[in-house]
């Protein structure tokens, strides 16, 4: 039997399908924009994502050569909170806010102080849903009161397969303060509170569980796309809670590691915990009976595209070819970049320093440098702080024994090296690569009932094929170089507030 995993990613769509053992049969992929109108905006037209959706499933159905009626379902994850509001068909009213858009960080800073009890005393950020709509109802008024329908990425092109809205309750959760252990759900207060009380009527009713079935495929649509008109769609979630599926990391000590244009650290736990610098934890999210507990990172591998588009003046298309050379390169160049150091908060921070407005920083450049030490300063600064948010985990009694990566991390060999180094952890690589994808057609087959768990799922068909050991003498030189980021962080934020 077979599964269709989609991934509404940042730069791309992706669409894989697997086998009951895992195994990836056929891939496909499609590109699209990004806009950036304003400094900490980010908008994508949802019309370009159906388009990729539809073009990379319809190539993945057809270069399988599989029976169309083997493939039992078919699961959606997207980035998180990239919100669409739209009319009651569905049609967008605007472009839609991407997760990295951090437009709404004033309206954050209010939330934090009165949505305190609902999330466990830990940060907002302006990526959430509720500050972006505050935004959007003061800003675009016209718009908002326009909108029927205010869902996820991953809600509205579920509702264009099936004709069916639903919200994923991991995104709810996570993102929108629903709480599943409460008769009511919705904190109607805090939503009353910052006048949108009126949103939750914009929400889709259905909150459904990941994994669990939402509906038969829309039978145009699956003439169209190749696919059975009786195969099912199951409901998906964000990108890297998808992704933490799809590597198995669904043990406590086990940390998911989830790179890309962001890096997101994610960790399962089976009590409630809670810390200031941390989002969560959220119960149910990924898991049923689980608390999910996550750090994250803005701008991660999203800072190396920048750096080598917008000052080594390279093509869009020459991109991955320049990263390769690079990181054979900068092998040559020792831990610690010769002196520089990089804060990696370009769009922002989340933990453990929640601030949408934090800026990212390159301390100590000399004529001796050069794009390569650059290039490897920025991967170091990454790591640190991936670094900080694995300390915040052990200040609240987690004990992380290794991380499995996923995304475009595990291309980047210098980069693995040097995450494992700073972290002094072992990193294991898995061997499909593409773990949201993987991640969406365990769902799949959790949902169309080939699996009876996510975890049954998950041990089935996720395989590991590759050990990163920290470096032990790297090692020694980066817990150093993480007391002077944390030290630059500190005096960077005391110097914006003495000039506030």
């Amino acid at each position: 039997m077979y599964f269709i995993g989609v991934d509404c990613g940042t730069n791309s769509l992706r669409a894989g399908l697997y086998d009951q053992n895992g195994n990836e049969i056929s891939f496909a992929v499609r590109s699209y924009d990004t806009r950036f109108p304003h400094p900490g905006w980010a908008e994508q037209d949802p019309s370009d994502w159906w388009e990729a959706l539809r073009g990379a499933v319809r190539q993945t159905v057809e270069t399988s050569h599989v029976n169309n009626k083997k493939i039992k379902g078919i699961t959606i994850d997207g980035t998180s909170c990239t919100v669409v509001l739209s009319d009651e068909h569905g049609e967008p009213l605007c472009p839609a806010l991407l997760w990295m858009d951090v437009r709404a960080g004033k309206e954050a800073q209010e939330v934090t102080k009165y949505g305190h009890k609902y999330n466990g005393g830990g940060p907002v950020s302006a990526e959430w849903m509720v500050p972006k709509m505050m935004w959007v109802k003061k800003n675009w008024p016209e718009v908002y009161n326009r909108a029927g329908r205010v869902m996820e990425c991953a809600d509205w092109l579920t509702y264009k397969l099936t004709g069916r809205w639903t919200a994923s309750l991991n995104q709810a959760t996570c993102r929108w303060y629903y709480d599943s252990t409460s008769r009511d759900g919705w904190p109607l207060d805090l939503y009353v509170e910052f006048g949108l009380a009126d949103l939750l009527n914009k929400f889709p009713q259905s909150v459904l569980a990941m994994g669990d079935e939402v509906e038969v495929i829309d039978t145009d649509i699956a003439h169209e796309l190749g696919l059975s008109s009786d195969m099912v769609v199951v409901q998906g979630g964000a990108d890297a809670y998808v992704a933490s599926i799809g590597l198995n990391a669904l043990s406590s000590k086990r940390m998911a590691f989830i790179t890309g244009s962001s890096h997101l650290h994610i960790l399962e736990s089976e009590k409630e915990i809670h810390s200031s610098g941390l989002f969560g934890s959220f119960p149910n999210a990924v898991i049923s009976g689980h608390q999910l507990l996550e750090g994250g990172q803005i701008s991660t591998g999203s800072i190396l595209k920048w750096f080598v588009t917008q000052f080594l003046n390279v093509e869009k298309d020459q991109v991955d070819r320049l990263f390769k050379d690079f990181d054979q390169q900068i092998e040559n160049i020792s831990p610690g970049s010769e002196g520089l150091l990089v804060v990696e908060h370009w769009q922002g921070s989340r933990t453990p320093y929640p601030d949408a407005n934090a800026r990212g920083l390159v301390y100590g450049l000399s004529l001796s440098h050069t794009p390569l030490h650059v290039y490897r300063a920025i991967m170091e600064g990454v790591a640190y702080g991936t670094a900080t948010v694995i300390k915040e985990f052990e200040k609240v009694g987690v004990t992380i024994k290794d991380m499995v990566v996923g995304g475009g991390l595990v291309n980047s060999k210098p980069w693995l090296e040097i995450h494992a180094s700073v972290a002094n952890r072992q990193i294991l690589i898995p061997k499909v690569k593409q773990a949201a994808c993987l991640g969406s057609a365990i769902l799949a087959a959790t949902g169309s009932h080939y699996y009876s768990t996510i975890q049954e799922a998950a041990t089935e068909m996720v395989d590991y094929i590759e050990y990163v050991d920290p470096i032990q003498a790297h090692a020694e030189v980066y817990a150093g170089k993480i007391k002077e980021y944390e030290t630059l962080i500190e005096r960077i934020r005391e110097w914006r507030q003495d000039n506030a």
